[in-house]
């Protein structure tokens, strides 16, 4: 039973995120070649950006690695838990429970800091615009704010990916 619901977890995978995933290094690309060619010292700044963002998704990819492992692990006990009774399977659930707790506040701490990146590169980034750019319209900073937001809202679904790309690893341990 454990093993379907994990194989199931592939096929999701891949009707639910590869496209959006296509989809997202487009606009990456799109979003940094525009921005470069607007002021390239934006450019570099909000491609110092996009290294926090991969950085800060690698520092936390361990521990959500270690934390899908254990998951993956505790479900595969499943069908025992059911089959021993009413007491096991109670416990089996309490555990499951503190699991999704455990792997939320993980999650919580990644957007958390994430959020902060891009929010402050945001805004930096909007700054170094304005004091770079002489005779700057109004619809230049709207142009390259959005761009930038485009671009840094994109550099999001890494932590999305990373944790996909590990579910998907460690499943497909299990299932060969």
């Amino acid at each position: 039973m454990a093993r379907t619901d994990m194989a199931y977890q592939i096929v999701h995978v891949l009707e639910g995120y590869v496209h959006y995933y296509i989809a997202t290094i487009v606009t990456i690309l799109g979003s940094i070649g525009f921005i470069y060619s607007e002021n390239w010292k934006v450019g570099v700044l909000v491609t110092i950006a996009m290294f926090l963002i991969v950085s800060t998704g690698m520092i936390f990819y361990n521990k959500i690695q270690q934390s899908i492992k254990i998951r993956n692990n505790h479900n595969e006990k499943k069908t025992n838990s059911i089959e021993q009774g009413y007491d096991q399977s109670v416990s089996f659930f309490k555990r499951a429970r503190r699991l999704d707790i455990y792997d939320s506040t993980l999650q919580g701490k990644n957007w958390f800091l994430i959020g902060l990146i891009k929010n402050l590169f945001l805004f930096l980034s909007i700054i170094l615009l304005v004091l770079t750019t002489k005779n700057i319209t109004i619809g230049s900073v709207v142009t390259v704010y959005s761009y930038v937001n485009n671009f840094l809202i994109s550099l999001l679904s890494v932590p999305v990916a990373i944790e996909m790309y590990t579910r998907l690893s460690d499943v497909l341990k299990r299932i060969d």
